[in-house]
């Protein structure tokens, strides 16, 4: 398990520092007045793939015990599957070339064809339908605190904010990145400010990777009507469906990890 959690590491900060690399140099020879090198002629395309072989080799080289091979295969399977979800080919697409993907994968590391398109296909379904209800992708990234009191909700700088009925009562695009642990309701100084989102408990729980984006699919729940009525039970009782569902779609990005980890091919 230790492995594994170093894996996953390697694969998110590897993955983060090679797009962000990739980036600086692309804008730089766009200044400089040349065409950076892209794939389909493309930056944000080819920085997702930069990205992802980057953290597929880190996840599978980690994940295998330091194996060179299963490394240069997790970049194989990191860089095509950041370019399939980049590529935003539709839902069933998108399932079918990853599932191909995880497939063939893991057939080659000697698991089964079958499990390996079936953790695939999971992965990137959950993945996707997370980004249809919930708005953003599902990450392991932390929100933003916004702790400053006595800003109303959908201002800028504030803790919480309006469901966009734009956006069919999902999280607003300027929110996004905030975090959005906790109650939806503005922090005024008083005693239960530590439940409200940008609140002590909230800022705590906002170091738990992945516990932002399950906040997101969360308030979801709720913002968009699937369940009416908020009380202490259906907050509660959705907490535990939301977290598992969010990590499930987080996994879309850590595939290699959980076909090269070592001696435990998926049979």
């Amino acid at each position: 398990m230790r492995r594994i959690v170093v894996a996953v590491a390697a694969t998110y900060f590897t993955a983060g520092a090679a797009a962000s690399l990739y980036e600086s140099y692309a804008a730089g020879t766009v200044l400089a007045g040349g065409v950076p090198l892209t794939v389909g002629g493309s930056i944000s395309f080819t920085s997702s793939i930069v990205g992802g072989a980057a953290g597929g080799f880190a996840g599978g080289f980690v994940a295998s015990g330091g194996n060179v091979k299963a490394g240069l295969e997790g970049a194989l399977v990191g860089g095509v599957g950041a370019g399939v979800t980049a590529a935003e080919i539709g839902f069933a697409g998108t399932v079918a070339l990853k599932s191909a993907i995880g497939c063939v994968a893991n057939a080659a590391n000697g698991g089964s064809c079958r499990r390996g398109a079936l953790i695939a296909a999971t992965a990137s379904a959950a993945a996707q339908t997370f980004k249809d209800f919930a708005g953003p992708s599902a990450s392991l990234t932390p929100g933003e605190n916004m702790s400053v009191p006595n800003i109303p909700c959908g201002e800028s700088g504030s803790n919480c904010y309006i469901p966009d009925p734009d956006l069919d009562g999902r999280i607003p695009l300027s929110s996004y990145g905030n975090n959005t642990i906790g109650l939806n309701q503005m922090l005024d100084g008083g005693a239960d400010d530590a439940s409200k989102q940008g609140g002590s408990l909230s800022v705590a729980l906002n170091r738990i990777p992945g516990m932002n984006s399950v906040s997101q699919l969360h308030d979801s729940i709720f913002n968009r009507g699937l369940i009416t009525g908020f009380s202490v039970l259906s907050n509660w009782g959705t907490m535990i469906p939301a977290a598992a569902f969010t990590y499930t779609a987080i996994s879309d990005d850590y595939v290699p990890v959980a076909i090269y980890r070592k001696g435990k091919a998926i049979e």
